[in-house]
């Protein structure tokens, strides 16, 4: 497990070309203090990794001009370490579809849309050794 960081030092990449799931992607996860960068395409995802290493990376599959499995591959490429990848996906994925990309290089896990938020920031503070922000009431 990470040593203990806080979220304000961590840059998400949020890779999604939908737009009302990338803003309330980019909402949910700013309000736990992450700081986070857009990238709409695979292509965007490259140039942003390469010009900032991100510390974690959400990932949908289905994109125009570079499907999510290829930005992937083409993301490890790019940055310097394993980054943690977490993909998040309206696209119905079998169960042995889902263990093949488990055992990808980074990949943590496969969450399928709608987003259970609580699951995903879960993930995120896991994988980033981050505490959840207090709930306020």
């Amino acid at each position: 497990m990470p040593q203990a960081t806080t979220a304000s030092s961590h840059l998400i990449l949020i890779v999604e070309d939908d737009a009302a799931a990338e803003e309330l992607l980019d909402h949910v996860i700013r309000s736990e203090g992450f700081e986070t960068i857009i990238a709409r395409t695979g292509s965007e995802a490259l140039a942003a990794a390469e010009k900032r290493a991100p510390s974690l990376i959400i990932m949908d599959l289905a994109m125009p001009q570079m499907s999510g499995f290829d930005a992937i591959r083409g993301l490890q490429a790019v940055c310097k370490t394993k980054v943690p990848v977490i993909i998040n996906t309206a696209r119905q994925v079998d169960p042995s579809t889902i263990q093949l990309l488990k055992a990808e290089a980074n990949i943590l896990e496969l969450l399928q849309k709608p987003t259970d938020y609580d699951r995903l920031l879960g993930l995120i503070h896991s994988a980033l050794g981050t505490q959840p922000s207090p709930k306020k009431k």
